[in-house]
């Protein structure tokens, strides 16, 4: 078992150590992550990918997130949204994305800044940035995520702070098995009177 357990902490500390080299250049927190590109007639242009919802497209392996733990610093995430919620913030400026997410090994909380005083948008410009987002982003749909996981002061947890995200599809279930096993199950007149 202490050998298993060293091989996965090796293995934790070399991911991390891969993901901090290949993102030294990555925005800081509050850099907002940008949904789409201005054309030359000023209007938003569609992402190159149509599978791409926020941010530069993500190649990185994705861990489980029962993996995650403080020590990551920079984590890529795939699973289920289950819950997704927007809030202003205080001055009007910027538009709070956050959004619970699971792979069915553990739950992250996500979370992501619209605006800011860098953009300088107005809350029109806010909610037009939105809608792709929101509507690529309901419960239910898979998403592949990508940011720097860190403690929130606001919220008092482990959050991941997303700066890039795209579709993801839902991963199909497969028995690799070499011998194959059958499970059968039966109700009779009496099986309401399991409980007793």
């Amino acid at each position: 078992e202490q050998e298993q357990i060293k091989r996965i902490a090796q293995k934790r500390e070399e991911e991390v150590i891969r993901m901090a080299e290949k993102h030294q250049g990555a925005p800081e927190e509050d850099a907002a992550p940008k949904p789409a590109a201005k054309g030359k007639n000023g209007k938003e242009e569609a992402p190159a990918d149509p599978n791409q919802i926020v941010g530069k497209r993500i190649e990185d392996p994705s861990i489980e997130m029962r993996e995650l733990s403080e020590d990551v610093r920079f984590a890529v995430l795939t699973g289920e949204i289950t819950r997704f919620e927007t809030k202003e913030g205080k001055s009007g400026q910027t538009i709070i994305v956050s959004f619970d997410m699971t792979d069915r090994t553990a739950s992250c909380t996500c979370k992501m800044f619209l605006g800011g005083k860098r953009v300088n948008a107005t809350p029109e410009q806010l909610q037009e940035m939105l809608q792709p987002i929101a509507a690529a982003m309901k419960p239910g749909a898979w998403v592949t995520v990508r940011g720097s996981y860190r403690f929130d002061e606001f919220s008092k947890e482990m959050t991941l702070l997303v700066n890039d995200a795209q579709k993801a599809s839902k991963p199909t279930r497969r028995d690799n098995a070499e011998r194959k096993r059958v499970e059968l199950h039966m109700h009779t007149v009496m099986s309401n009177m399991d409980a007793l």
